[in-house]
């Protein structure tokens, strides 16, 4: 049990750790986001030369931070959630709700792998491109979110894996919130 236990840890921590390098790696993705916005302005409103190109590639930074940065936010519990029922019941019930929820998660996270990678793999082959004048290819764009969705998926893994082991060592427990 104890040897479950220290793999379970090993993984949910290796899942949580690859999340976080990549949240850290995305934070200078978003510098360059920024600079490029600013650098856009001032071409388009200083210097009246707006850039054939810069409005494209903002959507293809922002959809590749959005979807690189899912798993990471999910770690963190900073998604947008109703949270009513949480500070309502105590955290062994609400730990227990949460299982049902899972399911639900890995399906659409599931689907959203096999069908994003079944996208972006249709996208590489034929050398899809976005139609504009630039027209850059898309599947790069659309890689990201089987990818991120991956990510995400793995992290709800891992806290499907804490609250599982929350649920076994405070079995027997009752809190001082559940009295």
């Amino acid at each position: 049990m104890t040897d479950q236990i220290t793999t379970s840890n090993k993984f949910t921590d290796a899942i949580g750790s690859v999340n976080e390098w990549i949240a850290k790696a995305m934070r200078f993705f978003l510098l360059g986001l920024v600079a490029l916005v600013c650098i856009q302005v001032v071409a388009r409103y200083v210097f009246n030369r707006p850039f054939i190109w810069s409005n494209e590639v903002d959507i293809y930074m922002f959809g590749i931070l959005l979807m690189f940065t899912a798993g990471y936010t999910y770690k963190r519990d900073a998604h947008i959630s109703v949270d009513i029922l949480e500070r309502l019941l105590p955290k062994r019930v609400m730990t227990i709700v949460r299982m049902f929820t899972y399911p639900l998660v890995f399906i659409f996270l599931g689907v959203m792998i096999w069908q994003g990678s079944l996208m972006a793999y249709k996208s590489m082959i034929s050398a899809e491109r976005f139609s504009s004048v630039w027209a850059p290819l898309a599947w790069p764009l659309k890689f990201a979110l089987p990818i991120g969705a991956l990510l995400f998926f793995l992290q709800a893994f891992s806290k499907l894996i804490g609250d599982i082991r929350f649920l076994a060592e405070n079995k027997d427990k009752i809190t001082e919130d559940e009295k």
